[in-house]
């Protein structure tokens, strides 16, 4: 589906981790999937950090990156991804594994 909507020039969104971080100041595991579909549409990223949303209807920061090229290599793309978005939040890494 994400390859349809992204021949339509449209923008696709999707979580680096998946769901909200669950350890406070820290990312959560970070996927492969932005970097999968960004070298599958051959687009860049657009990386938003959020932070605040883990308090229900408390404030929220959102901060906008600049749009990059993820590296073809899906793990290096995963763990590219998630500094950008530790450099937009403020949130610690995760492990590497």
């Amino acid at each position: 589906a994400a390859k349809e909507i992204l021949k339509m020039n449209w923008p696709v969104g999707i979580f680096l981790e998946g769901t909200r971080s669950k350890i406070p100041g820290m990312l959560g595991k970070p996927n492969l999937g932005p970097g999968f579909i960004a070298n599958l549409g051959n687009v860049e990223i657009l990386p938003v950090g959020i932070v605040g949303s883990n308090k229900f209807f408390g404030p929220i920061t959102v901060r906008i990156g600049k749009p990059f090229v993820p590296e073809k290599d899906l793990e290096k793309a995963k763990w590219q991804c998630a500094e950008k978005l530790s450099e937009l939040t403020g949130l610690k890494l995760p492990d590497h594994e």
